[in-house]
């Protein structure tokens, strides 16, 4: 089993950081052993010169730069940035220690002549076309180390990277943190990043796939959902899945219920724009569930499916309708977990079973996950959030609290919503569990009690601590 894909550095430290492993701490110990590493495979030099960045490859670089000197090894560390655009604090607080004796502010006028040049310019997570000043310093870089196929000797210098090469250098040595990169000449060194970071969702998650709107974006352009649930039975679901949805941050969620709860569910609030199932007044059949594909066929949308729906058969056969016709981005939820609904889906969906409606779907989630293209989340003390590739990650956060009737609904919608502004399916359900479970700790540290209202209301602050 496929635990996780390599997960980008920005999530793993932010993940690390909230499991009690600071960025401070990972910063010292990369740069720690990369020094290490330096000085066990090439000959003690004379003279280090470190080119760092802004983020955290540069910190890694200030650390490597400390460490020499600790030597009594003659350094140079050259900044590619001003001082003002060291970006993280962990960063920043690295930099504070060095000599500023030692530090330069790279121009075209500094010479290339380090016997080892240590590139701390960009991480992993730098995209796209080099910038000025960082084409430039690859280039001199580039050509002093052509000397490494030259004679003589004497002019041989070493080039080392941090983590990943910045551009189209080619290192003697790149040291990895904490696992591969697949460079060339690559060796990996651990920096006690705890498993967990990788393993269970995190903030790190919410700030690196949660969307930005585009500051011209129009209204549709950042989300929208359909909800379809609701019987004369159950009235709550439905909005409680709208709350959570609109917590995602979507421009719009149309709530589709029976004609019964049709007034009443149109009072609770001036977000929704609500609309009655056609036929039956009391519960969904085929005929709504087309008339409602018929509506969304030209738009771009998520339609969450199950909240309050109940166990009728005519709205079991909808439901079945559904999962076969229906194109759009699809989350089954509560009475939409058909025992044999695994039959009818036509296409890639999320189901978010417990643990009584997995066994009704058949029982293994990981079987279940790669036989249908399907995401699962399997709710619980710990969330399990399965890809049909073989990935699977955890959820640990919520709090006993969130037993309450209505909170799984919240949940359905929020992860609807996620898929809505343009999450992958798998990175949606997990940051939505995540979310789920923070705010009902935090609301814990308030009340004994809560609502599935208050959970929704609770959301955006815990997304914009995650962001």
């Amino acid at each position: 089993m496929q635990v996780s894909k390599i997960l980008p550095s920005q999530i793993v430290d932010v993940n690390a950081e909230y499991r009690g492993v600071s960025t401070k701490t990972l910063m010292a110990n990369a740069g720690h052993a990369a020094a290490r590493e330096i000085l066990q495979r090439f000959k003690k030099p004379k003279k280090v010169q470190i080119f760092c960045g802004g983020g955290g490859n540069g910190g890694d670089g200030f650390v490597v730069a400390t460490e020499f000197l600790k030597k009594k090894i003659e350094v140079e560390v050259i900044l590619a940035v001003p001082e003002s655009q060291i970006r993280s604090a962990a960063a920043r607080y690295h930099f504070s220690k060095l000599p500023p004796k030692i530090v330069k502010k790279y121009s075209a006028k500094i010479p290339v002549d380090g016997d080892i040049l240590v590139d701390a310019l960009l991480g992993i997570g730098a995209k796209g076309k080099l910038k000025k000043p960082f084409a430039e310093i690859v280039k001199k870089i580039q050509k002093a180390t052509f000397s490494n196929f030259q004679f003589p000797i004497s002019n041989f210098q070493s080039l080392v990277s941090l983590d990943v090469p910045t551009g189209n250098l080619k290192p003697d040595l790149v040291v990895a943190f904490h696992s591969s990169k697949n460079s060339t000449n690559e060796i990996i060194v651990p920096i006690g990043i705890p498993k967990i970071a990788e393993t269970h969702f995190g903030p790190g998650d919410v700030e690196f796939y949660f969307p930005r709107r585009v500051e011209n974006s129009r209204k549709g352009e950042n989300g929208r959902v359909i909800i379809i649930g609701g019987s004369s039975e159950f009235v709550g679901a439905p909005i409680f899945a709208a709350t959570g949805a609109l917590a995602s941050g979507v421009d719009l969620v149309d709530l589709f219920v029976p004609e019964v709860n049709f007034q009443a569910t149109r009072k609770i609030s001036p977000n929704f724009l609500v609309k009655k199932f056609r036929g039956n007044p009391e519960f969904l059949t085929r005929e709504a569930a087309d008339e409602i594909l018929e509506f969304a066929k030209k738009m771009n949308v998520t339609i969450i499916v199950g909240c309050g729906l109940g166990k009728n058969s005519e709205t079991i056969e909808a439901v079945k309708f559904l999962a076969k016709k229906c194109r759009h981005p699809l989350v089954f939820d509560a009475d939409a977990l058909l025992s044999n609904l695994p039959k009818f889906i036509s296409k890639k969906v999320i189901l978010t079973p417990h643990a009584g409606e997995l066994k009704r779907l058949g029982g293994d989630p990981k079987q279940l996950a790669k036989k249908l293209n399907t995401v699962i989340l399997k709710k619980g003390r710990v969330d399990e959030i399965i890809s049909p590739d073989g990935r699977v990650r955890w959820n640990d956060t919520g709090n006993p609290i969130l037993t309450v009737g209505g909170t799984g609904d919240t949940l359905a919608g929020l992860v609807g919503g996620l898929l809505a502004r343009g999450i992958d399916s798998f990175e949606a359900t997990g940051i939505a569990t995540f979310l789920i479970g923070s705010a009902g700790e935090k609301l814990a540290l308030k009340s004994e009690s809560i609502t599935p209202q208050m959970l929704a209301k609770e959301i955006p602050k815990v997304l914009e601590d995650g962001k």
